[in-house]
């Protein structure tokens, strides 16, 4: 205990050294950590959709460094609060929040091997992120773990990663070349070597296998995934990443090996885990209030019906027992402005909210005609768009009672049929209307942006 809290300091003098140059210099310097760096974000994207929109209170950032991961979240929660035991950190931290919108947010000096969070009550946090290898720099991780599980909600996640004691980089140690990670597990010490500006720092570490993992978080929580990464990308100088197709090539193959339990061979272990327990159920979102008051405004009698929650257009048909010809599903789809060199201008991004039958499909190249734009300027909007921009959930999207700046288009055979079925902004309703009033509420603009 004496040596880990000596070595320790260790620690905290690197992080001090490298707080003003940590995130562009690790992304930038070595091409391995820098697509870690990116893979960790897609996960924390991953883990906040698990939560519901409407649950989403406070979270923690464990570790949080110079603040990379909390202000890249913060959008989606009420409070954050971010953690580091290194002063320097916490004051780049507070640096970069200054030029954020990120009011919300609250960087905390505190080391959590010292003090745990025993001044945050029981079940008040939503989300906790602990990445970067955090897991492998506290001694007596089992004391973390149950403190997580006693202030996450029930239901709440939490994301945490280790460095992989059984990666391939580890594996190969006897390798001739530096691979492109700025820092390296070292198999005959234990320690993490990490070379800064030409300074070797050793870094006392708890190495984990993917079966440690999934064994130590499994009795605390319920594991939604566990992933190695970056496989391939680690193996390599810096110098081979210099060119584009290699770039692509080694990040294609991580993301196809990230998964996979028998090579995990990534030298970050990375888990996605829910505290056991389900939250109350949601009181009625502002979007679904939205529809209610848009019907009684235009004196139209609401015919709802109920029906077990539902994700598609296929379970809707099943619930309601009719043809997907008589459902009006509804898509959000985005065009990103396509950026000039040499324009210092920067054009915003456009949604648009398109309602066509259940058995067909949206035409891209026909929207994009329509709304005269390239092809590949239109995507789908994520559910976290969908959310936050419009306050409905995935299976209950209406075509009516969007924000203005979001105009809709309907497809012109909604209008062969007298009456339809719609979403409502609830998974466990559906709205019958008449095509004329639905025309009447949406406001679109009717056009062929369909195909079977």
């Amino acid at each position: 205990m004496e040596d880990w809290k000596q070595n320790k300091q260790e620690h905290i003098r690197l992080s001090d050294k490298a707080a003003d140059e940590y995130d562009k210099l690790y992304a930038a310097s070595n091409f391995a950590t820098g697509s870690y760096m990116d893979y960790e974000l897609k996960i924390i994207d991953r883990a906040i959709e698990l939560i519901d929109k409407h649950h989403r209170h406070i979270a923690y950032d464990l570790g949080c460094g110079t603040g990379r991961d909390s202000l890249y979240f913060n959008k989606h929660f009420t409070q954050v609060h971010g953690y580091d035991f290194s002063p320097e950190m916490i004051r780049v931290a507070n640096r970069k929040k200054i030029n954020k919108p990120a009011g919300n947010l609250h960087f905390i000096l505190r080391d959590l091997e010292e003090d745990l969070l025993t001044d945050t009550q029981n079940a008040t946090i939503t989300f906790v992120n602990s990445g970067f290898g955090m897991g492998s720099f506290v001694e007596e991780l089992s004391l973390l773990l149950r403190e997580i599980r006693r202030i996450l909600e029930p239901s709440g996640v939490f994301v945490i990663s280790f460095y992989n004691r059984e990666s391939l980089v580890v594996q190969l140690d006897s390798i001739e070349w530096t691979p492109s990670l700025a820092a390296k597990l070292d198999s005959a010490t234990g320690y993490l070597k990490v070379n800064f500006k030409g300074e070797q720092f050793n870094i006392p570490v708890r190495a984990y296998t993917i079966k440690e993992v999934r064994e130590m978080l499994g009795s605390y929580f319920d594991i939604v995934e566990i992933s190695t990464f970056p496989t391939l990308s680690s193996l390599f100088p810096n110098s081979l990443f210099q060119s584009e197709k290699a770039r692509q090539l080694c990040t294609f193959v991580d993301d196809e090996l990230r998964l996979n339990d028998q090579i995990a061979g990534g030298p970050y272990i990375v888990a996605v885990c829910r505290k056991r327990g389900k939250l109350e159920a949601d009181t009625e979102t502002l979007g679904y209030l939205k529809i209610m008051e848009m019907l009684k405004n235009n004196r139209i009698l609401p015919n709802i019906k109920e029906h077990a929650p539902v994700m598609s257009p296929d379970d809707v048909s099943r619930v309601l027992g009719v043809e997907k010809d008589e459902l009006v599903k509804s898509i959000l789809i985005k065009v990103s402005p396509i950026e000039k060199p040499d324009s210092p201008a920067k054009f915003p991004t456009k949604y648009y909210a398109l309602a066509l039958q259940s058995s067909r499909k949206m035409d891209f190249a026909k929207v994009a005609h329509i709304l005269e734009v390239k092809r590949e300027q239109i995507a789908v909007a994520s559910a976290t768009e969908v959310e936050e921009l419009t306050g409905f959930t995935i299976g209950g999207i209406p075509p009516f009672g969007y924000p203005r700046h979001i105009n809709v288009l309907f497809d012109e055979k909604i209008r062969q049929f007298e009456m339809v079925y719609c979403g409502t902004g609830k998974r466990t309703e559906s709205l019958r209307i008449s095509v004329q009033d639905l025309i009447k509420l949406a406001t679109p603009l009717i056009a062929d942006i369909s195909k079977e």
